[in-house]
């Protein structure tokens, strides 16, 4: 979601906004992607079975709109393979200030929102800073989790045992609610100051 806000700073690309979920559905309240005016999109809302037809009916907006998908839906032709319904606000000229302000509050860590235009049932989107791991310790494990959390997108700050001191803290900034704190040591005794340090974050 945080690639769709991105993608709707610029002029011409749309944001398609879950606002009303009925019955079971992969993607939650609030989940959004962005529409270019190519008519290729930029993250998800569902597993490729709903993106063609929400580009397709974006592009038709003229004003903000609330389209039903699936079950309940006039659109007789098109079905959701989860049996439920949705309903899409489909903004084809997304609020271009509110976005940025979002954008450059999640830059600084803090908690961001997106007044959403009528008549979309849900007034605004939340959003949280990305996920941040902070990792100390040695060995192998410490190089594997920093394998797998950068292919799953997660920035990562990697602190070896080699640059702290026993029985010391590591000195770094505070972390914050959105970052984890991983202790990867064969030893205990480097891990209270730590633990202690990330609990005051």
């Amino acid at each position: 979601d945080h690639e769709a806000l991105n993608a709707a700073r610029s002029d011409g690309v749309g944001l398609c906004t879950i606002v009303g979920i009925e019955g079971g559905f992969s993607r939650r309240l609030g989940a959004q992607m962005a529409v270019l005016p190519s008519g290729d999109t930029v993250g998800s809302l569902s597993d490729g079975c709903l993106e063609r037809q929400l580009a397709s009916d974006l592009a038709q907006c003229d004003e903000p709109c609330v389209v039903r998908y699936g079950r309940g839906s006039s659109k007789i032709d098109f079905r959701l393979p989860c049996g439920g319904g949705i309903d899409v606000l489909l903004d084809p000229t997304p609020d271009r200030a509110g976005v940025r302000g979002a954008i450059e509050e999640l830059a600084a860590r803090r908690l961001a929102h997106l007044d959403l235009p009528a008549p979309s049932p849900l007034r605004q989107r939340r959003y949280l800073p990305a996920l941040c791991l902070r990792a100390f310790g040695e060995g192998p494990e410490l190089d594997a989790v920093k394998r797998i959390a950068e292919a799953a997108g997660v920035d990562t700050q990697i602190v070896a045992k080699s640059e702290l001191s026993l029985g010391s803290a590591s000195k770094l900034p505070p972390v914050d609610a959105w970052t984890a704190v991983l202790l990867l040591f064969h030893d205990h005794e480097w891990e209270a100051p730590l633990i202690e340090e990330a609990l005051s974050g």
